[in-house]
Parts: C-alpha cells; sequence; structure tokens
C-alpha cells in the first residue's frame, strides 16, 4: 500500500489545477502549430513560441523553475511530427558536433533561446543538405542522426 503525504497531496492537486486551466490553452497553442505542415520562414516564430509555451507550463506543473525543454519537444514532436525536431543531451550534443560554427541570431521574441537556438541550427543543417546533396531529411531523420552521433 502507498501512503500519500499531505505535501505530496497538495502538489498534486497544484499540478491538476494548473492542468485544468490549462488545457483550452494548451489545445488552442497545439492548433496554431498544426496550421502548417512544414517548417518554414512563416512557421517558424510559432513552432518556437508554441515551444515556449509548453516549457512554461510544464515548469509550472513541476513546481520548479527548471526548463523542461526535453519534454517539451518530445510532447509536440508526438502531436506534430514534421515541425519538432527532439531536444536531448544527445541531441544538443550531435548539433554541436555537426554544425559547430554556425552561430544562429535570434529575431524572434517569446522563445526559449536554448532550443530556438538547437532549432535554427537544424533547418540550416537540413537546408545545406537538400542544396548541396538534393535530399529533404525529415525532422525524425535528423533526430536519428543527432542520438547516433551524440551517444
Amino acid at each position: 500500500m502507498v501512503t500519500i503525504l499531505p505535501c505530496h497531496v497538495s502538489l498534486i492537486d497544484d499540478a491538476n489545477d494548473v492542468m485544468v486551466n490549462s488545457d483550452r490553452l494548451l489545445d488552442e497553442q497545439i492548433n496554431m502549430v498544426k496550421q502548417f505542415s512544414e517548417i518554414t520562414p512563416i512557421s517558424i516564430p510559432t513552432i518556437l513560441s508554441v515551444h515556449k509555451y509548453l516549457t512554461e507550463l510544464f515548469a509550472e506543473i513541476s513546481g520548479n523553475n527548471k526548463r523542461k525543454r526535453s519534454l517539451a519537444s518530445k510532447y509536440l514532436h508526438f502531436h506534430c511530427p514534421a515541425l519538432f525536431f527532439l531536444y536531448d543531451s544527445r541531441a544538443a550534443k550531435g548539433v554541436r558536433a555537426l554544425c559547430p560554427r554556425f552561430k544562429p541570431e535570434l529575431s524572434f521574441k517569446n522563445v526559449d533561446e536554448v532550443y530556438a537556438k538547437f532549432f535554427l541550427r537544424l533547418v540550416h543543417m537540413r537546408e545545406y543538405i537538400l542544396r548541396v546533396e538534393g535530399r529533404h531529411l525529415s525532422t525524425r531523420e535528423i533526430d536519428n542522426i543527432l542520438i547516433n552521433i551524440g551517444s
């Protein structure tokens, strides 16, 4: 039998309140992104803004200030796989190895800077591969490359 201490009940209640209040807003955010079928200069600001919204929501739910960048990218990739690259420590290591000199400048507001720079590096890399090799890599193919390099 599991005993739930009063402090844990309070955290669970708080997290539940945040989720119930945020459910509609989260659906709206995901629907905003679902209007796009691919990553383009027009879709990028919305993609990055929705990612930031979700990282902040997860931080609020967890009750700490830690950005839940990896969890947010995985959640959004599940809903919109063509629009979100998976972010974790291995992917971050992989992108640094593949694009060591490319330092994207952020002209977007309301974004998680770490994920935004990661994302823009991958968009740049994907465009380069398309230009040079004539091959358009999916977000999933890029995710697999990054995991292999970063491991």
